[in-house]
């Protein structure tokens, strides 16, 4: 065979490779995974805090998740994690409308950081919906629901501390 058609051949089979690689996750899928993946510094002792802020929450005390979660806000302004616990902190206080916000800027925060996986992004679409159902819109906090389930089969991925859904429950 002539040296170009080695080269054409060989080009060939790697591209038709790269086609069959699965696609690599879009960054980690639970707050350990994050807090392992970052190196020493202030993004990884502010995953340490929202930590800390998901426990508490979990154990319903709301106040101290809250101020754990401002003080990794404190010391990460760009943490994505932090404002998406702070949303579900303030769903939890019945405060929806500062629950939207910290949503938002998640959301913004995890796109821009390339942290928008799948798991993430239907554990946001969960908080959506329990943002719509307390706003008495139960169609579309169902379909959210629905979706998120989509994305992320229940089980399907590490638990990362969700559970606002009925106020401290089934999130993941």
């Amino acid at each position: 065979m002539k040296p170009a058609g080695v080269r054409l051949c060989l080009l060939a089979c790697l591209f038709f490779a790269s086609c069959a690689v699965p696609q690599a996750s879009r960054g980690p899928n639970s707050l350990g995974e994050a807090e392992i993946a970052e190196a020493e510094g202030p993004r990884r002792a502010s995953i340490h805090l929202v930590r800390q802020a998901q426990s508490a929450l979990r154990g319903g005390e709301i106040q101290r998740a809250r101020a754990a979660a401002a003080r990794a806000l404190r010391v990460d302004q760009s943490n994505p994690y932090a404002y998406y616990l702070m949303a579900r902190i303030s769903v939890a206080e019945r405060a929806y409308g500062a629950a939207q916000r910290d949503l938002e800027q998640a959301e913004h925060l995890f796109e821009l950081e390339g942290l928008d996986g799948r798991p993430w992004r239907a554990r946001l679409m969960r908080v959506k919906a329990d943002i719509a159902e307390a706003n008495g819109n139960i169609e579309e906090a169902e379909d959210l629901r629905h979706r998120a389930d989509r994305l992320d089969p229940p089980g399907a991925s590490p638990r990362s501390g969700g559970g606002l859904h009925h106020v401290i429950g089934t999130h993941r």
